[in-house]
């Protein structure tokens, strides 16, 4: 029940200027600058610079102070920790007059600055490459090159120059190479439209600063080549092969000795756009939850939850429903229900991630790896998923930002794991289960699953046996669900078990499931063990806090 993805609202914001932007602006895509009424404030000396600029790009999230150390310091003195509060005492002085559009705030672990996007350079380049992608997505190639040029005329050279350091050096690196990837996937857009000539002199340039970027060269010799300048495309494919084989010792990639063979083949058409890969048409409903179960009973105290507080958006707080208890109680299976009960509330799409947390043979996600899957679901090309795990955690957040979606985080392992996969505002719900109760989850609305109820437990069992025989030996059907323990794993394995033979009677479930060492294996179906599920439990819960 997933609807198209719309950007309307996001380009109504981007839109305007408002009186905010005129007042206070905060730019890291160049020279870290601070404008204040048109001009530029004096920050200070390096570890003001290097501390602002690492509090920007976490922007609305804690930073350890652990991590600014290492940011303002490759060999950290003695009196760290008092320089690092003068730093930041520093800093909120300078930004105290316009405390009404910022925020600089000390946590427990460390400091949060609280800055809107609409004055945050970077968070407006991620935004407007979302509304490209958009462009992009609905078949508008040339809208799509104005909102990416639109993006790319907020850098005002290379990120964060002069500010040193090892940390701070490695997010620049990171940030210059997102804009290398906005500017080569322009330029396939562009090639696209057959701008041959046009693009000549603007890839010769940039192959000039990066002479080791392959993907850049062979986009030239494509111009070259249906500009009838077949001789300088072959001499651009050399220079790069003796550039690679002098500076690097490698030879030149795949793709580009097969563009090199196309071009003495004669086999490349005027018209073709090899070089320009758009991104693939996306379906017109972007919901990647798994099927609803068809038999599910009971809960409808946890679903009224779970609906009041989805009734609060939009708000000015992300709703996060986090939904806890023992293996095989029914969790997933919750979470599931409910994201298709409430799919016609975000048109925007639902995004449903296994965390892995504790399945049996499985290591959990990392939050990168988790990134990754969110980012691919909502049709962000690879190539612009950025490499460092805060500036992706960012990244995310500001596609996310202005659309109503559903998050389904599902067999979460704790809430570090979850952290950087929340959105920061308010349109969004997120959905997390976990056998774990997620106390550290900030604002997190917890819902408890203890074992059905034996109305709700009979209701279940006699559906999927889906015949008469329960009702036929009642006192044996409660006993038979009291074996299970009322888990809904247990009660699910049992039935489908009694289902199929057809000759028992409830008496004959009984043995297998009263005989402790029969019931293990018995309660065992293709994939699904409630003893695993079980032995999981404990192994994992048992580092942190009781098990269920």
């Amino acid at each position: 029940m997933c609807s198209p993805t719309g950007v309307g609202e996001l380009e109504r914001r981007m839109a305007s200027r408002s009186d905010l932007s005129h007042t206070i602006s905060f730019r890291l895509l160049g020279p870290l600058e601070v404008m204040a009424v048109g001009k530029v404030l004096n920050l200070g000396g390096t570890r003001q610079h290097r501390a602002l600029a690492l509090l920007l790009l976490n922007n609305m999230h804690v930073v350890a102070v652990e991590q600014i150390v290492n940011t303002l310091w490759d060999e950290p003195p003695s009196s760290v920790r008092q320089q690092v509060h003068n730093a930041i005492a520093s800093l909120r002085h300078l930004l105290s007059p316009f405390g009404n559009h910022v925020e600089l705030h000390t946590a427990k672990a460390g400091y949060r600055i609280s800055v809107p996007d609409e004055i945050l350079d970077l968070a407006q380049f991620h935004a407007r490459l979302v509304v490209a992608r958009q462009a992009e997505v609905e078949g508008d190639v040339e809208r799509a090159i104005n909102e990416y040029e639109s993006a790319l005329e907020l850098w005002r050279g290379p990120a964060l120059p002069g500010l040193g350091g090892r940390h701070i050096s490695g997010l620049a690196a990171s940030l210059n190479e997102q804009r290398l990837d906005t500017i080569e996937h322009l330029l396939s857009l562009r090639l696209s439209l057959t701008e041959d000539r046009d693009l000549i002199s603007e890839i010769v340039a940039l192959l000039a600063l990066h002479p080791g970027r392959e993907s850049l060269r062979a986009k030239l010799m494509l111009a070259l080549y249906r500009s009838g300048r077949q001789a300088d495309a072959l001499s651009v494919y050399e220079e790069g092969r003796r550039y690679l084989a002098d500076e690097l010792g490698v030879d030149p990639s795949p793709e580009l000795r097969d563009t090199h063979l196309k071009m003495l083949r004669g086999s490349i058409p005027i018209d073709n756009v090899a070089a320009a890969k758009p991104s693939a048409p996306r379906p017109d409903r972007l919901c990647y939850l798994p099927h609803d179960v068809t038999e599910f009973i009971g809960r409808q105290a946890e679903i009224s939850q779970v609906l009041a507080a989805m009734s609060d958006l939009p708000g000015q707080a992300v709703v996060i429903s986090a939904i806890d208890g023992m293996g095989g109680i029914g969790k997933t299976a919750l979470a599931v229900h409910l994201a298709h009960a409430v799919a016609d509330r975000f048109p925007d799409g639902i995004f449903f991630v296994d965390l892995h947390g504790f399945t049996v043979g499985v290591d959990p996600l990392s939050s990168d790896q988790a990134l990754d899957h969110l980012l691919r679901q909502a049709g962000v090309p690879i190539e612009l998923v950025p490499k460092d795990s805060d500036i992706r955690s960012g990244y995310w957040r500001s596609h996310i930002a202005s659309k109503r979606a559903l998050i389904v985080l599902d067999n979460a392992r704790n809430e570090a794991q979850v952290r950087p996969l929340l959105p920061g505002t308010g349109s969004a719900g997120v959905i997390v289960t976990s056998r774990r109760r997620l106390g550290a989850l900030e604002g997190a609305h917890p819902i408890t699953l203890d074992v059905l109820t034996m109305e709700d437990s009979l209701r279940l069992f006699t559906k999927i046996v889906d015949d008469g025989r329960p009702l036929l030996e009642p006192d044996a059907t409660t006993e038979a669900i009291n074996l299970c323990g009322r888990l809904p794993l247990a009660i699910r394995i049992a039935a489908a078990r009694f289902r199929e033979r057809k000759s028992w009677t409830v008496g004959h479930l009984i043995e297998h499931l009263d005989d402790q060492q029969r019931r293990s294996k018995f309660l065992t179906i293709g994939d699904r063990s409630v003893a695993a599920v079980i032995a999981v439990s404990y192994r994992y819960l048992s580092e942190a806090q009781p098990p269920y």
